[in-house]
């Protein structure tokens, strides 16, 4: 899993990314309202035009408290894939969102 590295203020943390066959996505990370650590498992949706049409937080997987919910799924949200017009009308992948609150 790719998984890249990003600072946010006091929280840092990494994304990781499944959608089958769409390449690297483009994304955003937001800051989440609390200095909690762990990790959130997003699934997602995402159309042929490679936007994120829906994310749920808190999948099988996630370590993280519920406060980082809404940060990872907003982060999630942000995500952009290639287009692909051979994709099926909804595809649904992942974003992993890893958050640690430095000292």
């Amino acid at each position: 899993m790719n998984l890249l590295s990003a600072t946010f203020r006091r929280i840092t943390g990494g994304v990781g990314y499944g959608l089958n066959g769409r390449g690297t996505p483009t994304k955003n990370k937001f800051i989440p309202d609390c200095d909690e650590e762990g990790r959130v498992v997003v699934e997602i949706y995402v159309n042929q035009n490679g936007v994120v049409t829906n994310a749920t937080a808190g999948k099988q997987g996630t370590t993280g408290d519920i406060c980082l919910y809404e940060a990872a799924r907003k982060t999630a949200l942000a995500h952009k894939w290639p287009a692909d017009s051979k994709a099926p009308f909804k595809q649904i992948g992942f974003v992993i969102v890893e958050f640690s609150v430095r000292q």
